[in-house]
């Protein structure tokens, strides 16, 4: 189960990231986009290890399609030309 269906916390730093994660790829779409940490705003800026999670839950969900991820190789996490899947429109339409 994708995080955005988390309802336990709407303060907790790691379900604000991922509402904002699915709604910048929302806004993008179907433009394919360079996901980071600081895209989604300077609050998510040092939320690496959190990003990281929730781009590789959304990947394993088959709610995000990324040409790739880099991971320690800059200054922060970098999915490159990330997009949402047909089910991750679908599933960001209902929420």
């Amino acid at each position: 189960m994708a995080l955005q269906w988390v309802p336990d916390d709407p303060d907790s730093i790691e379900v604000r990231l991922n509402q904002a994660t699915l709604a910048y790829l929302r806004k993008s779409w179907p433009n394919p986009v360079n996901l980071s940490p600081t895209r989604l705003g300077s609050e998510f800026s040092p939320e690496a290890k959190a990003f990281v999670r929730i781009v590789q839950t959304l990947i394993d969900d088959g709610m995000l399609s990324v040409e790739f991820f880099l991971i320690g190789t800059g200054d922060e996490p970098t999915a490159r030309d990330a997009i949402l899947t047909r089910k991750g429109v679908a599933s960001t339409i209902r929420s």
